[in-house]
């Protein structure tokens, strides 16, 4: 039931849901690891994917390009190494920048 739902919850929900959208309709540029700028700002950034730790629902990877590394977070799908290109938005946890992965192109 929607009314037993948190209200962090509910508001992570609809932020994702809103960066969704804007990924959809913007097309974010495209950069390098070490451009990664701005917490709530959407890119794309490819580069190799290392898992770092499997979760309930996601995965936790470090992202490797040649000009850096990030923690990138998806919340679905398996845990799986390899090359790929993301959409993302710049996040921040725990005074750590991150990406929280939205889509695999």
């Amino acid at each position: 039931m929607a009314g037993n739902l948190p209200l962090r919850e509910i508001l992570s929900l609809g932020v994702f849901f809103l960066s969704l959208t804007a990924l959809i309709l913007l097309q974010p540029p495209q950069v390098k690891v070490s451009e990664l700028k701005g917490v709530g700002k959407l890119y794309k950034v490819c580069g190799t994917l290392i898992p770092l730790k499997s979760l309930q629902k996601g995965c936790i990877y470090k992202l490797v390009d040649e000009t850096g590394e990030i923690k990138a977070i998806s919340f679905s799908g398996s845990c799986e190494p390899g090359y790929a290109c993301l959409y993302g938005r710049i996040d921040e946890y725990r005074g750590e920048k991150e990406l929280v992965i939205l889509a695999v192109d």
